[in-house]
C-alpha cells in the first residue's frame, strides 16, 4: 500500500512532517546542554539568570497553543496506527537487526566516547571536567577502561555495572546542579544494557542465569523512558527555571532565532527560549507516555544532527548517548513505548493468576 495512492493519508503526513518542522525548529538551535557552552559561574552569567524571565503575553500563549495541538496530532496518529495497518507498520513495526548489530554499533559509539572523554579530560560529559586530583585520576582511567570494555563488548551486564560505578563517582565529586542533566540519559543507558546483555554475550548469561527474553523489549522502553525525562528535565532546569542561562547563549548566538530572519522581528530571544523550552518539555512528555516514538524520536534525532552541524564535534561527541537512544527507538518503533510494555505485562500477570 502506497502513500501517494491514499490522498487523506498523503496530506495528513504532509502537515504532521511540516508541523514537526516547525515545532522542533527552536529545540535544534537553542541547544539542549546550556551549560557546555555557558560559564555559570562568570560575573555576566549570574547577572543574566537574576534578570532573564519569563513575562506572559499572547506570544506565550500562542506558543503554548502550538504544542498542544502537536501533542493531539501525535496522540490522533497514534490512534489511526491502531486502525490502519500501513500507519502501523510505519510508526511501530520494529525493524528486525540481525545479530543484534544495532545495539553492538550503540556499544561501539558508547565505548568510543569514554575513550575520548578520557583523552580530553572529562568524566561523562563535556562540562563534567577532572581535576589533578587522585579520585579524578582514578576516575579517568575507569572511563578509559569501561569504554575498552564496551567496545569488546565481552559482558555489557560488566559494561552497564562499570558506567554505574563510575556515574556514582561523577556524581560524589560533581555538584548537583550540573550532575542531575545526565542521571535519566545514563540511567537508562545502564539499565538498558544490563537488561539485553544476556541476550547477545556468553559470560551475560552466566552472570544472569535467570534473564528473560522479554527483556530484550523492555531495555528499548526503559531507553524511550529515559530519554524523554531527559528532556524534560532539561527543558526545566535550564530553561524554563532558568531561562538567563538560555539567554546568554542566545544573544551571543543570536544569528540562531531565525524568527527573526523571517521578518517577525518583535519575536525576542526569550520568546525562543520559551519556545525551545516546550518543545523539549513536549516532545520528552510524549516519549514518557510512548505517544507515536517513532515519529518523536526521528524528529529529535534531526534535531541534535542539526545542532552538531552548527556546533561541531564538541556537540557530536557530547550527544552521542542521545544520539544511539534516538537510533534504538527509531528502530524498535512500538517496543519503545515503556508504558505500553508495562501495560501488557500486567495483562499477562492477571490473565496467569
Amino acid at each position: 500500500m502506497q502513500i501517494n495512492s491514499h490522498p487523506f493519508l498523503q496530506k495528513l503526513f504532509l502537515r504532521i512532517s511540516s508541523l514537526l518542522v516547525l515545532f522542533l525548529a527552536p529545540t535544534s538551535l537553542a541547544n539542549a546542554h546550556l551549560r557546555w557552552f555557558v560559564d555559570i559561574d562568570s560575573p555576566s552569567a549570574k547577572a543574566y539568570q537574576a534578570a532573564g524571565q519569563f513575562h506572559f503575553d499572547i506570544v506565550y500563549l500562542i506558543l503554548l497553543a502550538g504544542a498542544v495541538g502537536f501533542v493531539i496530532i501525535a496522540i490522533m496518529l497514534d490512534n489511526l496506527a491502531r486502525k490502519n495497518k500501513m500507519v502501523d507498520n510505519l510508526l511501530n513495526k520494529p525493524v528486525h537487526i540481525p545479530f543484534h548489530l544495532e545495539w553492538r554499533l550503540v556499544s561501539i559509539l558508547l565505548g568510543l566516547m569514554l575513550m575520548l572523554n578520557s583523552h580530553h579530560g572529562v568524566l561523562l560529559a563535556p562540562n563534567l571536567p577532572t581535576s589533578g586530583a587522585f579520585t579524578y585520576k582514578a576516575a579517568i582511567i575507569a572511563q578509559f577502561v569501561v569504554g575498552l570494555l564496551f567496545l569488546s563488548q565481552l559482558s555489557f551486564v560488566l559494561s552497564a555495572i562499570g558506567t554505574f560505578c563510575l556515574a556514582t563517582i561523577t556524581a560524589i565529586i560533581t555538584p548537583f546542579e550540573i550532575m542531575i542533566d545526565y542521571v535519566f540519559e545514563f540511567g537508562g543507558i545502564i539499565l538498558a544494557f544490563y537488561l539485553i546483555g544476556p541476550s547477545m554475550c556468553r559470560l551475560d548469561r552466566i552472570l544472569w542465569p535467570a534473564y528473560s527474553s522479554r527483556n530484550e523489549r523492555l531495555a528499548v522502553g526503559v531507553l524511550a523512558l529515559a530519554l524523554g525525562a531527559q528532556l524534560a528535565e532539561l527543558a526545566l532546569h535550564n530553561k524554563l527555571m532558568n531561562p538567563g542561562l538560555a539567554l546568554i547563549f542566545m544573544d551571543d548566538n543570536s544569528y540562531l532565532n531565525f524568527m527573526l530572519l523571517l521578518g517577525f522581528s518583535s519575536f525576542d530571544n526569550i520568546y525562543f527560549v520559551f519556545a525551545a523550552a516546550i518543545a523539549e518539555l513536549t516532545l520528552g512528555t510524549l516519549l514518557v507516555f510512548g505517544v507515536a516514538t517513532r515519529l518523536v524520536a526521528l524528529g529529535i534525532g534531526g534535531v541534535f544532527m542539526l545542532t552538531a552541524t552548527i556546533f561541531g564535534l564538541h556537540e557530536l561527541l557530547g550527544h552521542i548517548p542521545i544520539m544511539a537512544v534516538v537510533l534504538l527507538v527509531v528502530l524498535h518503533g512500538r517496543d519503545g513505548s515503556f508504558l505500553d510494555l508495562l501495560r501488557r505485562s500486567l495483562i499477562d500477570i492477571k490473565a496467569r493468576a
